[in-house]
């Protein structure tokens, strides 16, 4: 028999104001508590992936622009690796 089918029942409790929150939600999308919670994790795991997703474009685009700055102010290797540790070093000062 193949899992793909199979599902499995998960419980918690809440406080009784944080129910009836939860059910009035459910109410306005028409939904069960059940579906709506399926809703709310799969929607929050799709945030996440496309977080992640953009975080990795943001730091291709940065690096493909620091790259074209560089080849923009003549820069050779050794003054691309001399900007390349001072960004880093502007970036970890900043982070600080």
């Amino acid at each position: 028999m193949s899992n793909r089918n199979v599902s499995k029942q998960v419980s918690f409790r809440l406080p009784q104001t944080e129910y009836d929150q939860l059910q009035a939600l459910a109410d306005r999308a028409n939904q069960t508590i059940s579906e709506l919670a399926r809703t709310k994790i799969t929607s929050s795991n799709r945030t996440e992936t496309l977080q992640d997703e953009l975080r990795q474009l943001e730091a291709r685009l940065t690096k493909k622009l620091f790259l074209l700055n560089c080849a923009i102010s003549g820069l050779d290797k050794d003054g691309v690796k001399a900007a390349s540790q001072l960004y880093n070093q502007l970036l970890n000062e900043r982070r600080q």
